[in-house]
C-alpha cells in the first residue's frame, strides 16, 4: 500500500491488487474514521484479502468530503485509477464506489465526477443543511457554512446507485427518502442494523456475493437480507426478546445437542458474558433454579461446592455481597466477591456469610413469588449494571432478587 497523496484535508492510499481482476475500487471514510491515525483505508482488510486494486480517501476531518484541498485528492485518485486502469488485463473494467456515513454520501455525490459504474453506499445522508431537510438528522451537530445546499441531485450521480440502511434507524429512513427522490438510487434495508449497516454485512464473502450480483438489484436484496438474519448479532437479538417471554425456553434452545445451537452457545459465552448471566438470573427468578445453576457452572467455571447455601441473586446474573468495614451492599464479578462477603437468605433474614459466622443484617425482605424485594433504612436496593447497589425509593418488578442455590458437587 502506498500514499499517493497528503494534504491539509485528505489523505489518499492505494492498494495496487493483482492485475487479473476487473473491477476497480474508490473507497471514503465516515466521521471520526479511525483510518485517519492506522495508516489504512475504509476497506482494506477486503482489498488485501480479496488482492483487488483498490483506492481509498481519507477525509482527516469531518466535512462531508466538501473542504479545502478536496478537489486535488479527487485528482490524485482519479489519476492512480486511470493509470491503474490501462495495467490491468482485461479491458472491461468496471469502477466501484464504496462509503460509510460521510463516505456514503460522498460515493454518491461525487458518482459523476469518478464515473462509477456501480455504488455501495452504506447509510449515507442526503444532507445535514437543515435549511434543506425537515427531519432531525444524528450529524446536524457536525454542520458548518462550507456545507450549505450540499443535498444531492441527481445530475451528482452516475451508475448503478445501492443505499443500503436500516427502515427502523428513522434519520437514515428519512435519508434514504430524499435520496430516492432526487437520485434514481435503489434502496436495500438492512432491519435492526442501526446506522452502522456495515457490521451486519462484512466479511470476504458478503462483499464478494455482492460485487458479483451488482447488476441485479433483486439479488443485492436477497443477499442483505439473508445476511442480516444469519448474523450471530441478530440470532442474539431474537433470542433476547424470546427469554423475556421464555427464558427456559431460550435456555433448552442453546443447551440442545444440535451443532448449530452449540455453535450460537459458544459464542455467546465468549461475547455476550453479562447477557448470559441475565439470562440465567431469570431462570432462577421463574423458578427453573436447577437450569439456572447449570449455566452459570458453564459461565463461571464449575467449582467444587461443599455445602449449598440460598444466595441472593441480583438482576444482573451476579450475587448480593456486603462490605461490613463500609457498610455497604455490592455485587460479585462472575460470582467471585472482590470485596465483602456474600449474601445469603435463611429464614427470611439476611446475613454476611463470613468466616466467623453469619452476621445478620440490618434490611427487610419483601416476597413476591420468586422474587423478594430488599429494603433498608435509605430505601429498596436496586442492583446496577457496573456491579454497584444503589438504594431507590421505588423498586420495579426486575429490580427484585431472588435466591440462587449451587448443588454440592
Amino acid at each position: 500500500m502506498s500514499t499517493i497523496y497528503e494534504g491539509n484535508h485528505y489523505i489518499v492510499r492505494a492498494l495496487e491488487g493483482t492485475d487479473e481482476k476487473n473491477i476497480i475500487v474508490t473507497s471514503f471514510t465516515g466521521v471520526g474514521a479511525p483510518e485517519r491515525h492506522d495508516g489504512t483505508f475504509f476497506g482494506y482488510s477486503l482489498a488485501k484479502k480479496l488482492d483487488l486494486p483498490w483506492v481509498g480517501i481519507i477525509a482527516k476531518h469531518d466535512c462531508w468530503y466538501r473542504d479545502g484541498d478536496y478537489l486535488q485528492a479527487f485528482n490524485a485518485a482519479l489519476h492512480w485509477i486511470q493509470t491503474r486502469k490501462q495495467t490491468l488485463h482485461t479491458q472491461d473494467i468496471s469502477l466501484l464506489g464504496y462509503g460509510v456515513s460521510m463516505g456514503a454520501y460522498a460515493v454518491i455525490k461525487y458518482s459523476r465526477l469518478f464515473n462509477f459504474d456501480y455504488v455501495i453506499s452504506m447509510a449515507p445522508q442526503w444532507s445535514i443543511d437543515k435549511s434543506e431537510v425537515n427531519h432531525h438528522s444524528h450529524f446536524q451537530n457536525f454542520f458548518q457554512p462550507i456545507l450549505k445546499s450540499m443535498g444531492i441531485q441527481t445530475d451528482d450521480t452516475h451508475g448503478k446507485i445501492y443505499v443500503f440502511f436500516d427502515p427502523y434507524e428513522k434519520p437514515d429512513a428519512e435519508e434514504v427518502k430524499l435520496i430516492q427522490q432526487k437520485t434514481p438510487a435503489f434502496s436495500v434495508p438492512v432491519c435492526h442494523a442501526g446506522h452502522m449497516v456495515t457490521a451486519r454485512l462484512k466479511g470476504t464473502k458478503i462483499f464478494q456475493k455482492l460485487v458479483s450480483n451488482l447488476d441485479n438489484p433483486a439479488a443485492i436484496r436477497r443477499i442483505a437480507a439473508r445476511t442480516r438474519r444469519n448474523t450471530p448479532e441478530n440470532i442474539f437479538k431474537i433470542l433476547r426478546y424470546a427469554q423475556r417471554k421464555s427464558p427456559l425456553w431460550v435456555f433448552r434452545l442453546l443447551t440442545s445437542d444440535h451443532p448449530a445451537n452449540r455453535e450460537i452457545l459458544d459464542h455467546f459465552m465468549r461475547h455476550h458474558d453479562a447477557d448470559m448471566r441475565v439470562l440465567a438470573a431469570e431462570l432462577a427468578r421463574t423458578g427453573h433454579s436447577t437450569e439456572a445453576t447449570q449455566l452459570f457452572r458453564q459461565l463461571g467455571g464449575n467449582y467444587r461446592q461443599v455445602f449449598t447455601a440460598s444466595y441472593v441473586l441480583t438482576w444482573t446474573g451476579e450475587l448480593l455481597c456486603y462490605d461490613i468495614a463500609e457498610k455497604s451492599f455490592l455485587q460479585t464479578k462472575h460470582h467471585i466477591p472482590e470485596r465483602g462477603a456474600p449474601v445469603i437468605l435463611n429464614d427470611d433474614d439476611l446475613y454476611a456469610f463470613t468466616p466467623a459466622g453469619l452476621i445478620p443484617l440490618a434490611c427487610q425482605t419483601q416476597q413476591d413469588g420468586f422474587c423478594f424485594s430488599i429494603r433498608t433504612e435509605n430505601g429498596h436496593l436496586s442492583a446496577r449494571p457496573d456491579g454497584t447497589v444503589a438504594p431507590v425509593s421505588h423498586v420495579m418488578d426486575w429490580e427484585k432478587f431472588c435466591v440462587l442455590q449451587y448443588q454440592q458437587t
